[in-house]
């Protein structure tokens, strides 16, 4: 399902190199805002608002983000829906970041939880 859903769910932005170089960066981004929300607000707040922003990020439509996660926005990425050609919604961030929310959803279990972040939450 995932595979299937990468196909109609794409970033609009620069082509190339740049474009590669840009999702690294928005997406270190991302994981200091999401390691930063889990250890500076209390447990078990914290891990589990960075534990939403990893799900729901990439379908923020409001103010200045249109279908961005705040990396996104700083390097001037969008997720857009290929089909409709519009901004991402919630929903197709969901989809769109289930594995990475996965591993991130660990943070909220103490110790063996960290452990399991570190194992399969980096190379995802």
């Amino acid at each position: 399902m995932h595979l299937i859903w990468t196909l109609l769910v794409t970033e609009r932005g620069v082509g190339g190199r740049t474009a590669l170089t840009n999702r690294i960066v928005a997406k270190v981004i991302d994981g200091v805002i999401i390691v930063a929300t889990s250890a500076i607000l209390p447990y078990p707040l914290g891990p589990l608002l960075a534990f939403a922003y990893s799900l729901l990020g990439d379908g923020m439509n409001f103010g200045p983000f249109k279908g961005q996660s705040i990396g996104k926005r700083a390097v001037k990425l969008q997720v857009i829906h290929v089909k409709t050609r519009k901004p991402a919604s919630f929903k197709d961030s969901i989809l769109r970041n289930a594995p990475v929310g996965v591993a991130t959803f660990f943070a909220i279990i103490p110790i063996w939880g960290w452990l399991i972040l570190g194992a399969v939450g980096l190379p995802l």
